[in-house]
């Protein structure tokens, strides 16, 4: 960990609160995870009795492609705006990857086959939380 997570650790007190609530308001929500800009995670909020369905370098390899991902699109923010959000859908999860500020995120896992209307409220409640 560098000097500038350190300093940010008490600043992380608000992230943890937003992403127990959000967590805990919705079934399907798996987990919400709050992530620096190398995927490194800075907090978890986990359902209860829930297992991961990858292992911790599939969950790591993940974590480390959406950082990449928000990376590569920084430089075209200037020309089509800032990422708001993406969601990735996969067979058996949903992802809703929200940007934050300096390149951290929050990460927010839904079971599969959830619609697009559901998780677009979980956006709006993220979206509210944040601003």
């Amino acid at each position: 960990m560098n000097w500038e997570d350190l300093i940010a650790m008490p600043k992380l007190s608000i992230p943890r609160n937003i992403c127990d609530k959000i967590r805990s308001s919705n079934s399907k929500i798996r987990h919400v995870g709050y992530y620096d800009h190398f995927g490194r995670i800075l907090y978890d909020s986990i359902r209860p009795n829930t297992k991961p369905m990858e292992g911790t370098e599939e969950m790591h390899i993940l974590n480390g492609a959406v950082a990449s991902m928000l990376n590569l699109w920084n430089p075209a923010s200037p020309l089509i705006g800032k990422v708001k959000a993406f969601i990735m859908e996969r067979e058996k999860l949903t992802a809703l990857i929200y940007p934050h500020e300096k390149g951290r995120y929050f990460l927010i896992v839904l079971e599969g086959g959830i619609g697009l209307s559901e998780v677009g409220k979980v956006r709006t409640s993220l979206k509210n939380e944040v601003e």
